[in-house]
């Protein structure tokens, strides 16, 4: 089934997660100006399934990490 025609079932906040359990490599893309039926603005997740997952410093925050915005 698609996702739109799944839409609907998202959760208050906009979200629709589906995803199988497992150990996931995540990449997070946010969006302006999207047209009806979504919101004007919101985010995509991918889901790229690994094997392990990366270490992660103890001390690491996500003020360490560097964002960037690409106009499209």
């Amino acid at each position: 089934m698609s996702y739109m025609a799944r839409y609907g079932e998202r959760l208050s906040n906009n979200d629709f997660i589906d995803v199988e359990p497992g150990l996931y490599d995540l990449t997070i893309k946010g969006y302006l100006g999207l047209s009806e039926p979504f919101a004007k603005s919101g985010y995509g997740i991918e889901f790229a399934p690994v094997t392990t997952l990366s270490d992660v410093a103890d001390s690491a925050a996500v003020s360490d990490v560097n964002f960037e915005l690409v106009a499209r």
